[in-house]
């Protein structure tokens, strides 16, 4: 694992204790601290918000189903992660 998968797990063990404001504000954070993009819709572009952190990425119609659906991605890479480490 590289430095920035080695924050991934800590990071989805600390946001699975966090009401939802607090899971966007702990995403805005990484976002800045890890160079990732989270992306609201805009006019003429995309209508969905996209979210690009720690090599995963998602989207979704409103903030807290990018999220969700980022945290979801995030904990299925970890596993494709362990199960390669394990082989």
């Amino acid at each position: 694992m590289n430095g920035m998968h080695e924050r991934l797990p800590v990071f989805l063990a600390n946001l699975d204790h966090l009401s939802a404001p607090g899971q966007f504000d702990a995403i805005c954070n990484e976002v800045i601290e890890s160079c990732g993009t989270f992306t609201q819709p805009n006019g003429e572009h995309s209508h969905l918000w996209e979210l690009h952190l720690h090599d995963v990425s998602a989207v979704g119609g409103t903030e807290e189903e990018a999220i969700g659906n980022w945290k979801r991605l995030a904990k299925r890479v970890l596993g494709h992660a362990a199960q390669a480490g394990a082989a």
